[in-house]
Order: structure tokens, then C-alpha cells, then sequence
């Protein structure tokens, strides 16, 4: 073999660079095609697999992370503890025997196939089509399971419910929609509603009524398409709606959901990283309710006063409404679920405007206590929410004004003195706070009445008082006392140089009465003013307690270990509205309650509509059968399971949101 030259060695080395360069430059290409087909073919978050059209939409983005974040939750780990193991397993065998076997046998399918198939989103969509308000065309609905790697098993389990429809007799009938096959069911209301009659009979079925007998409803057609396009099982009511998400799935270049502008407002920060997420589509249902209303209106003539929906909806602010939406997102120290109103600052009227609070100081004020299992604090002027009532009453009809100025004249009557500005209006303040303790003892009574506090700020706390006693000289008595149709009468006694003014309760506030309440309550509602508020109460010794917190030394809410940092959760204590809500105790209370009074609880469940659909009708011991009370474990074994919440309420340009967040208690921090 002939030496090489070095022209020829250099060129060998030169191919042999370039060589190896082509083959890293083609792998790497071949690598990023195989990624972007990779990404291509994966499933568009829901808000890019719907359409732009879509009115409503509850969605789990990711089963499978929920799900793995559910597991590590507080609440879980509090269902899955051995303590609650008697309760549950009674429970959910009675579940089990009682709903899910009769749905099975008459649906003819076992839930159990279908358990663990998701492992994208599972979402659930209403979308306007050609919807416009009319019962003869209704809007699409869909649903959405993404099976994920399950594709090939859900194909097979789908596969068999469709052999089972076919053996049973059942009218179906197959359709392709963008090349994918959809299998309709094809039923009648009357065979949905006898299902449902005989897994939840009705208790009064076969019984004399007074209304006599019921309405017979239509007996309509109901047909409902499912098929499977790749991971994606969908079910829906309309062939228009299948084909926008098949688009959308196959990288149409239609508009989504993302694309609108009113789901945009929510988006960012409420939805991201959300294990779940809901919302509406206000503006559009606003706008088509309206026009229905207008139109069945119609030549008729204005209801009273000349209200018409085209006024009122304005008016009240409604019209200025966009969307609302929810999320539940999880933070590496709790749970936060948000819910948002959509409506721009610009038209912002009538009840939205008159409701929304100050951005101040809303912290809880040394006057409270560490151990109460609820606080509130609302910085709403009221001066200015009357002035957008006023506003609000004159722009549906002035007449209305009227009707307070006579309202007005008939309180002078009796009090001449009396002016409704002067004395009530420039004496609101512009803020709230209310706050709980724990019942006195563990009976759905005390449950009930269980002591509140609430205190209403007041330029002048001694004249807005005696505004408000002439305002309810008007109200009618009850079963109380005073004079018959003379408006309540107070009862006076001093307390610490300030007065209490006192009047019955149930009756004397004219409410009827309610489960727990005794046949002949002392109960009294006290009012007094003190500190720049006036308190309300109808626990006497709660009252009292706050009217001698001045002086008085001990802990207070404001200084609750880790409650600072939960608020800078929900955006701090200076927002116009913050809350605090002592889980613990409120659980440990309902649990004690349950285990001693249980009875009490079991009568007023079977005696409602639900109980009686669960076959509670006949009583305690029919109630036992689901909620065995009794099988509970004492609150010291389940305790660490329960902390506090927070949340907070912030006003925006864009829209309004309230925040909640569970810290996890500090057994379970991540």
C-alpha cells in the first residue's frame, strides 16, 4: 500500500470530521422530529381542545396528578386512618348495596371497569352551537376522559359495553365524524326516569296528595354519542360539538377556548398549575337570557313601576358581568381554591358596585380572642353602598325613592325628631366584624345558637343605635312581647356605664322557627354601642365579654401562631375582607355533636326530600343503616388531621377574587 501524502492525510482527516458531524447533525434532527411529532400528537390542555363557542367548562387537567397530590392530603389521610374505619366501611358497604349495585343491574355495566382508565384530563364542557335561547335547539354538551397509556384498555372495555348494548336490545346506531367512529345510544326520558325511580324510589309515590296527581311529563328522545379518538373517550349529545373537539384535537386551526377573550380575564394566575378548574361564560348567557326575556315581553306591558328586564339587568350591574370561575391549585404548604368574578371596574353598578369593600386594614383588633372558631372582618363603606342604592332605585324607576321618603315620613309620625340622613345614613361607618366561639355543649341546639358577635362601625355609635331602635319600632312582633302591632319593645338595663338594649328571640324578630329551636325561647337579641361599633348579640355573655375587653389581658386571634403567613396566601390582611375559620374546633364540635345527639340529626335528615330518596323516611334506625354515628372515633385520634383556613377577598380593574387557603397542619408540611 502507497504512503499517503499530507494533502491526502489532511483531506481523510476533513471527511472524517465532517462525517462524524453529519451523523450527530441527522441524529439531532432526527431526535427534534421525533420530538415535535411527540408534541404534535399529545392531548391540548382542555382549554385548547374546546372550542372558542364553549359557555361552561369543569375540568381536572391532570387525573393522575391530582389524584397524587389528593393521596398526601391531610383530608385523605384522615379518611384512610384505622380510627375511621368503622364508620366508613358501614357507609360505604350501605353505598355500595344500596346505589351502586342497583345502577349497575340496571344500566348493566360494573363501574369497577371503568376505575383508573384516566390518566389525562376528564373534563366537562357546555358549548353554545347554534343555541340562542330557544327550547327546540339546546346547546352541546361533552365529555372528555383522557385514557393516556390506557388507550388499548379502554378501547377493549368500550368495546364490550357497546356487545352489551347490542345483546340487551338496546336502539344504538354508528356514525363516523372526522374518521372516527361514534357509537349513538338512543333512549327515552321515561326509561332515564324509571332507572332513577327505582334506585331512589320515592317515598310519597302512591300516596293521596292535595295537589292531586302529578303532571305527566314528555316522554322525548335522548341520544347520546361515545366513541374513541386515540386516548380521548368522548361522550356528547351532538355531532357539531364532536367535530370542533375532533378539529381542535387534530391541530385544527379553529378558535379555542383559549382564544376567547372573556376566558382570558381568569387566565394566568387563577388557572395555572389548577388540579381543577371551572367556568362560565356570563356575558353570552347574560346576553341570550335577556334577549329571551325582551322577546317574551314582548307588546305586553311593563310590569310594576314600568320594570322591564332591559332596565332591571343594567341597573342591579348584572349586564356588566363576564365570566366567573373557580380553581383549586396546590402550594407546598396547603390548598388554595380561588373563585373569580369577571367584571371590569368601568362597569361595575348597582349590587356588584355597591358590595365591594375598601381596600383597608382588615386584620382581626386586639378585642379578639385566640379560641374563636370564626372571624370576620368586611371593610364595606356604607355610606357610599347607600348612595349606589339610591342611585341604583332611581335608575329603575324614581318612583322607588319615593317609596323610601314615605317609608320616611311614616317613622316621623311616631318620632318627630327623627331624620333618616342625619341620624342613620352619616353615622354609618365603613366596617364590619363578626366572630364565634365554640357551642356551650354538644346538642344540634346549641349548634345553633351557637355565641356570635357583631359589630357594625359608626361615626356616632349612641345616635345610629337610637336610629336604629326607631327603624325597628316598625317590624312586626312575633311571638315576643310588646304591644300587638305596635313594633318591638325594648327592655333597658346598664352594664359598665353603657346601656343594653334587649328584645325576644325566636318570635320576637317575627322568624319562624326552626329545627333545634325550643317551643318558648328566652333568647334575647342585645344591642349596645361601644368602641366606635355597635354590638349585636344574642349570647348576653358574649357581649359582655366585649364590653369589658378594654382592660382585658390574654391572647388574641391577631397573634395566632402561623396566621400571618397563611394570610400573605390569600394577599394579606389589607384588602377590605378577611376571614378565619378554626377547622379544628368547628370539626371536633360537629364529631362531639354527632356522637351525643346524633337522634337529633337522623330525624331532621330523614324528614328531608334526600332522606327520603335513601330510604331514611322510616327514622333513626333507617338512618343508622348510612350513619352510624355512634362508630366515630374520639377527636383526640383524628385531631392532627384538622388546622385553620384563611381567605381573603381583592378587587381588581378586571374583576373580583376570593382567595382560600388550608395551611396543612403542621404533622403533614411537604
Amino acid at each position: 500500500m502507497s504512503k499517503l501524502t499530507n494533502r491526502q492525510r489532511n483531506r481523510h482527516r476533513l471527511s472524517g470530521v465532517i462525517e462524524r458531524y453529519m451523523r450527530k447533525y441527522f441524529a439531532f434532527c432526527a431526535l427534534a422530529t421525533g420530538l415535535a411529532f411527540t408534541i404534535n400528537a399529545a392531548t391540548p390542555p382542555p382549554e385548547k381542545l374546546l372550542p372558542a363557542d364553549t359557555l361552561a367548562v369543569i375540568t381536572v387537567p391532570d387525573y393522575t396528578k391530582a389524584v397524587q397530590w389528593s393521596e398526601k392530603s391531610a383530608s385523605t389521610l384522615f379518611w384512610k386512618d384505622p380510627a375511621m374505619k368503622p364508620f366508613k366501611d358501614k357507609f360505604i358497604n350501605k353505598f355500595n348495596k344500596d346505589i351502586v349495585a342497583p345502577l349497575e343491574k340496571e344500566l348493566g355495566i360494573k363501574f369497577s371497569d371503568y376505575t383508573g382508565l384516566a390518566e389525562g384530563q376528564i373534563t366537562f364542557a357546555i358549548v353554545k352551537d347554534d343555541w340562542e335561547g330557544k327550547s327546540d335547539v339546546l346547546p352541546g354538551w361533552v365529555v372528555i376522559l383522557d385514557s393516556g397509556s390506557k388507550s388499548e384498555q379502554l378501547k377493549k372495555v368500550f368495546g364490550a359495553l357497546k356487545a352489551k348494548w347490542v345483546d340487551s336490545g338496546k336502539q344504538i346506531k354508528t356514525e363516523k365524524i372526522r374518521d372516527v367512529e361514534f357509537t349513538t345510544l338512543v333512549v327515552m326520558s321515561e326509561d332515564v326516569r324509571r332507572v332513577f325511580e327505582k334506585v331512589f324510589p320515592d317515598p310519597s309515590e302512591g300516596w293521596e296528595s292535595l295537589d292531586g296527581p302529578k303532571k305527566k311529563r314528555p316522554n322525548t328522545k335522548i341520544e347520546i354519542m361515545a366513541g374513541q379518538s386515540g386516548s380521548l373517550f368522548m361522550l356528547s349529545g351532538s355531532a357539531k360539538t364532536l367535530q370542533k373537539v375532533l378539529s381542535l384535537q387534530a391541530g385544527g386551526g379553529s378558535s379555542t377556548l383559549a382564544d376567547n377573550p372573556v376566558f382570558l380575564q381568569p387566565n394566568g394566575a387563577l388557572l395555572r398549575n389548577a388540579l381543577s378548574y371551572g367556568w362560565v361564560d356570563l356575558k353570552t348567557l347574560i346576553g341570550i337570557g335577556l334577549k329571551a326575556l325582551e322577546k317574551e315581553q314582548g307588546n305586553r306591558p311593563p310590569g310594576p313601576m314600568g320594570i322591564t328586564p332591559a332596565v332591571l339587568f343594567p341597573a342591579l350591574g348584572i349586564g356588566g358581568l363576564k365570566c366567573t370561575a373557580f380553581s383549586v391549585q396546590p402550594d407546598p404548604e396547603g390548598v388554595m381554591f380561588q373563585m373569580y368574578l369577571g367584571v371590569p371596574e368601568a362597569e361595575r353598578k348597582g349590587l356588584v358596585k355597591m358590595f365591594i369593600a375598601d381596600a383597608k386594614d382588615s386584620s382581626p383588633p386586639p378585642f379578639v380572642p385566640a379560641d374563636v372558631t370564626r372571624f370576620q372582618r368586611w371593610r364595606l363603606d356604607w355610606q357610599k353602598a347607600w348612595t349606589t342604592l339610591e342611585e341604583t332605585l332611581n335608575s329603575i324607576n324614581p318612583q322607588l325613592l319615593n317609596a323610601m321618603t314615605f317609608f320616611t315620613a311614616a317613622i316621623k309620625q311616631n318620632n318627630p325628631d327623627f331624620d333618616l340622613r342625619k341620624n342613620f345614613i352619616d353615622n354609618l361607618g365603613d366596617d364590619m366584624i363578626s366572630f364565634d366561639r365554640a357551642p356551650r355543649s354538644p346538642t344540634l341546639k346549641d349548634l345553633n345558637e351557637q355565641p356570635s358577635l357583631y359589630l357594625f362601625g359608626s361615626r356616632n355609635g349612641e345616635q345610629l343605635l337610637a336610629s336604629v331602635r326607631s327603624l325597628m319600632a316598625f317590624v312586626p312582633q312575633g311571638g315576643g312581647g310588646g304591644r300587638p302591632g305596635g313594633g318591638l319593645k325594648f327592655k333597658e338595663r346598664e352594664f359598665q356605664g353603657r346601656t343594653i338594649y334587649s328584645i325576644p328571640l325566636p318570635g320576637g324578630m317575627g322568624r319562624p322557627r326552626r329545627p333545634g329551636d325550643p317551643v318558648d325561647s328566652d333568647r334575647e337579641l342585645s344591642l349596645c354601642a361601644s368602641g366606635g361599633y355597635i354590638a349585636i348579640s344574642s349570647d348576653t355573655a358574649m357581649l359582655e365579654e366585649y364590653l369589658r375587653s378594654a382592660g382585658r389581658e390574654g391572647k388574641t386571634l391577631r397573634s395566632l401562631p402561623g396566621l400571618a403567613a397563611a394570610s400573605e396566601k390569600v394577599g394579606g390582611m389589607n384588602t377590605g375582607l378577611f376571614g378565619y375559620n378554626d377547622d379544628a374546633r368547628q370539626v371536633k364540635a360537629l364529631i362531639e355533636m354527632a356522637k351525643k345527639d346524633g337522634n337529633s340529626i337522623a330525624e331532621l335528615i330523614s324528614q328531608s326530600p334526600l332522606g327520603g330518596r335513601l330510604g331514611m323516611e322510616d327514622g333513626i334506625k333507617a338512618f343508622k343503616e348510612w350513619f352510624d354515628f355512634s362508630l366515630l372515633p374520639d377527636w383526640e385520634k383524628i385531631s392532627k388531621y384538622f388546622y385553620f383556613s384563611v381567605y381573603a377577598g381583592t378587587a381588581t380593574p378586571e374583576g373580583l377574587t376570593l382567595k382560600f387557603f388550608t395551611p396543612d397542619p403542621p404533622q403533614f408540611r411537604r
